[in-house]
């Protein structure tokens, strides 16, 4: 149990442990959103090159 406590409290550093996890995480899952979001985006876009190239020749 002290262990557990130890942890959670990070040796007196918590105030500016968890916070810092919590905003990469943030960042992280906000990076993922936009990559996929591009990715979407990027796909519909070359679909609708491709096309205009075969009406071309």
């Amino acid at each position: 149990m002290v262990f557990a406590s130890s942890f959670w409290s990070m040796g007196g550093y918590a105030n500016f442990v968890w916070p810092s996890y919590f905003v990469v995480a943030f960042v992280l899952f906000g990076l993922l959103i936009w990559t996929l979001s591009q990715g979407k985006s990027l796909k519909k876009r070359l679909a609708l090159l491709e096309q205009l190239k075969e009406k071309k020749i």
